[in-house]
């Protein structure tokens, strides 16, 4: 398997070859840390080398290795495509099932992959196909509704079907991601039509703030039993035992947390433990919109429930969360937002969802923004091992979003000068230290 990130040499340009720190076409020494990639040719902070590999990345496959994989494919593939992948593993979600959420607050319908065929994803300017020895799958680019990447798997959603998943066994999701989002852009171009967002649905016009508002007030609140609070708390303590052996925590601000009233709490997402570090080292009360194919395995399931977690699918617009949200915030449950939608892949922050703003706009109850830093260089979306680090945590004066301001433009804007002015002061703070 090549590397995750880094799916283009700095040195050759050649694809998916840097494995093992080390490019297997041009021999060049490679290595990837969670703060830059260096080589022979030079060094690159991580959103530098992300730029250049935006940038260089074409659509347009070799011709030598297009016709080279051409020759493995059936006879009626006789147009030369854009791009012909290698083995890969098609999956979709045809599983389903019930899940009841924390307290019994919510029930509702999960989707979960299964594998249905082995093969290779051949591409086209407006369509693409997935041909595998025993069936042939094609795709619409008109048809596509939600392009983007989970954990090792690159994902899209095919209108009035169930989403799918492909496995690239040697090559980087995070490449088809790219891929597809270049050429939705053509395509769409050459209709005169923008693209704004790709997930958690394509979005081909900003979209317009709520006409009216929800007034939350808490009407009751929910006591766990005696078990199952005790068993929290077990698990909690646990895992604040284990995450101590790799990290520090520094809390900054944490007296600006309400405790007696229901809020949003908005955080910025690098690492997949970032939830975890909130409720052991910051607040236990937090219930976090988690993807839906999170909840996929029944113990997993289980104690996503027990954690208080909301599931949110990535590939539509989906009207129950905001129900649960009400359901948990009413009940004076926090909830908790990662409004990127998405770990980020080079540690920066990536554009807040256009979703998230309505929701904030049409919930009218206090939103606490928190800043998590360094928990990126803790464990990076492309590894799969935890690094020792000193993670910070800095709470944010709560808020209200003002109903005289109907601009959803300037509200998004505004949100996220919020956390990138926080992280840009630390940014100079520590720059300054090393100085």
């Amino acid at each position: 398997m090549s590397h995750s990130l880094a799916f283009l040499c700095p040195v050759c340009k050649a694809e998916d070859s840097i494995d093992a720190s080390k490019c297997g076409e041009c021999g060049s020494a490679i290595n990837i840390s969670n703060s830059e990639i260096r080589s022979r040719v030079g060094s690159w902070s991580l959103p530098a080398y992300m730029n250049w590999m935006k940038n260089s990345f074409q659509p347009e496959q070799a011709v030598h290795i297009l016709k080279t994989r051409l020759q493995n494919l059936p006879p009626s593939v006789a147009t030369l495509p854009l791009r012909i992948s290698l083995i890969a593993v098609l999956r979709q979600g045809l599983i389903r099932t019930q899940y009841t959420g924390f307290a019994n607050l919510f029930k509702r319908s999960l989707s979960f992959p299964t594998t249905l065929h082995k093969g290779v994803l051949v591409i086209y300017e407006d369509h693409f196909t997935f041909i595998s020895p025993r069936q042939l799958f094609e795709f619409k680019m008109k048809d596509l509704t939600c392009v983007t990447t989970n954990g090792y798997y690159f994902e899209f959603k095919i209108r009035k079907e169930p989403f799918y998943q492909i496995n690239f066994l040697y090559e980087s999701p995070l490449k088809y991601e790219i891929l597809f989002q270049k050429l939705l852009h053509r395509y769409y171009r050459l209709q005169n039509m923008q693209i704004f967002e790709f997930q958690p649905k394509l979005k081909l016009r900003k979209p317009s703030l709520p006409s009216e508002s929800l007034d939350i007030i808490p009407d009751k609140s929910i006591t766990p039993d005696y078990f199952q609070k005790l068993l929290r708390w077990i698990l909690l303590f646990k895992l604040k035992i284990l995450l101590r052996f790799f990290i520090k925590v520094n809390v900054v601000n944490s007296e600006l947390l309400p405790h007696s009233f229901p809020f949003i709490m908005l955080l910025n997402h690098q690492s997949i433990f970032d939830p975890f570090i909130i409720l052991s080292f910051l607040d236990n009360r937090i219930g976090f919109l988690t993807k839906s194919t999170s909840f996929s395995h029944g113990l997993t399931r289980w104690f996503l429930r027990l954690g208080k977690a909301i599931p949110t699918t990535r590939f539509e617009t989906d009207p129950t969360v905001i129900r649960h949200i009400q359901k948990y915030l009413e009940c004076g449950i926090p909830v908790g937002i990662f409004p990127e939608g998405e770990r980020c892949w080079d540690g920066e922050m990536l554009a807040m969802k256009w979703s998230v703003v309505r929701l904030l706009y049409k919930t009218r109850v206090p939103v606490v923004p928190v800043v998590i830093e360094n928990t990126f260089a803790f464990m990076p979306r492309w590894d799969h091992k935890p690094y020792r680090q000193k993670i910070t945590i800095e709470v944010g004066a709560p808020f209200c979003l003002s109903h005289q301001n109907s601009d959803i433009e300037k509200i998004k804007e505004w949100l996220e000068s919020r956390f990138q002015n926080i992280l840009n002061r630390n940014k100079e703070h520590l720059v300054s230290q090393a100085n």
